[in-house]
């Protein structure tokens, strides 16, 4: 009898994190800091509601990222387009 194999998790792309007495969002493909909250109960619910819709992940960093400017956002820009 042939097993059925588990399905993986999918691995959280926003997780709260806390640095210097600072509770930030931090979008974990890209190293972005998304948001910055005073407690870690406002960062954990800000993690939720960006896991509850993936795209405003997405386009919070997007956001982000076309902000950038120099060299190094362009060659970032590059490496990520063509891999």
């Amino acid at each position: 009898m042939p097993r059925r194999r588990s399905q993986s998790q999918p691995s959280a792309r926003s997780a709260a994190t806390e640095l210097d007495g600072r509770h930030q969002v931090v979008d974990q493909l890209h190293g972005y800091a998304l948001s910055s909250h005073a407690t870690t109960t406002a960062a954990e619910g800000a993690v939720r509601e960006l896991t509850a819709n993936p795209r405003a992940a997405i386009e919070a960093v997007e956001e982000l990222d076309a902000a950038q400017r120099g060299p190094a956002a362009t060659e970032r820009r590059i490496l990520r387009w063509y891999g």
